[in-house]
């Protein structure tokens, strides 16, 4: 069969043919010839006004309701509609019943959907059942054809689970679905909260509700260095938490002068090397006696094509703020006792070079923390 598409405006960003309006022949499912103007007879012809052609969508966020509650939806009939609607493939939430929570359930989902008119692919459940108070099978289910990790339409309101979960979809390079909603705020809010809600009479949702998630889960998202998606995002103080959380974050700080006391850097080194983190240590232009702390090759090396500019040339770099405002590096206060400790275990400013940066050495062992 052969199709004719006529001036269709093509949205493609990885094709030479992005924001170009030609005519697209189409001979047995493949496209043969892209041109400005294209006379060849065709079996068909579509010519519609203000036409659009894009690669297939894809639905990162549907729910078929199938296992459970066919009543609603089928695997068949969301899939037609889909394909209707110009989408080639198609995420699913797990709230089915029973949930997708395991490797039989994300089975039934792969096999079932095999020969629909387009890609379905499971997520599954971060959580059994979706309550939010254990982890589910996530290794079995990535193995089985799970795609991606989250509870749907629940939020995981614990952060000590999700940064476990964070921590355990590392192994495969998985990544989970978040819908950011603190569920302590009014959780039988009906809409935004505001005059209009006032006006009439239903229950208020603050936009506070998903910014403190968003804002949450970004920091556990980088403490557990894993990969995190968040979807229903309805606020431009969520747009803005995403957007630099996006941004790789200054990996560096200022040591004040007045914690330059050799026990108490050796103190800083000892913590950030636990924390599995290499230091570099230069001289700061901002005050002649502070000390930057570098902490990845980067930036060292943004250092050293500086240094022709003189002592001032440091200022240039990303300074993320003090000690107590490392990029989120929590330095534990140091006690009397681990002060007497790394005195009587010999030089402790041996860890420091003062004059030029030199790297610590790794930790012996593997510490606790990621």
């Amino acid at each position: 069969m052969k199709l004719l598409i006529k001036q269709a405006r093509i949205v493609d960003p990885s094709s030479p043919f992005n924001g170009q309006t030609s005519d697209i022949f189409i001979e047995n499912g493949t496209i043969t010839r892209i041109s400005k103007s294209i006379s060849t007879k065709a079996d068909q012809e579509i010519n519609i006004n203000g036409l659009h052609v894009s690669p297939g969508w894809v639905d990162v966020f549907a729910n078929f309701a199938d296992p459970g509650y066919e009543f609603k939806e089928t695997l068949e009939t969301g899939a037609a509609a889909a394909a209707a609607g110009g989408y080639t493939d198609v995420l699913l939430v797990p709230n089915t019943n029973p949930v997708i929570h395991n490797k039989s359930s994300i089975e039934y989902i792969v096999q079932k959907s095999r020969l629909l008119p387009v890609n379905i692919h499971p997520i599954g459940a971060v959580t059994k059942n979706t309550e939010g108070k254990e982890l589910a099978e996530m290794y079995d289910m990535k193995a089985s054809g799970a795609v991606a990790f989250g509870d749907g339409i629940n939020c995981v309101q614990s952060a000590g689970l999700l940064v476990k979960a964070l921590q355990y979809v590392k192994a495969f390079d998985g990544i989970l679905i978040q819908v950011p909603d603190d569920k302590s705020i009014n959780p039988h809010g009906l809409m935004n909260e505001g005059v209009i809600s006032t006006q009439l009479g239903l229950p208020g949702k603050p936009a506070m509700a998903e910014e403190l998630i968003v804002a949450r889960d970004i920091k556990l998202a980088r403490y557990a260095e894993s990969r995190l998606h968040f979807t229903g995002v309805s606020t431009k103080k969520s747009l803005e938490y995403i957007k630099r959380g996006k941004e790789e974050k200054p990996r560096a700080f200022v040591i004040p002068s007045e914690q330059r006391d050799p026990v108490m850097a050796a103190y800083l080194v000892n913590q950030l090397r636990k924390q599995h983190i290499e230091v570099y240590v230069v001289d700061s232009g901002k005050n002649k006696n502070d000390y930057v702390v570098l902490l990845d090759q980067r930036l060292l090396r943004q250092a050293d094509a500086l240094e022709h500019r003189g002592r001032a040339g440091i200022e240039e770099l990303e300074i993320a703020g003090e000690v107590d405002d490392a990029g989120g590096i929590a330095i534990p206060p140091l006690d009397s006792q681990q002060a007497l400790d790394l005195h009587h275990a010999g030089d402790p400013g041996a860890a420091f070079s003062m004059s030029r940066a030199m790297p610590c050495p790794p930790p012996m062992q593997a510490d606790a923390m990621p």
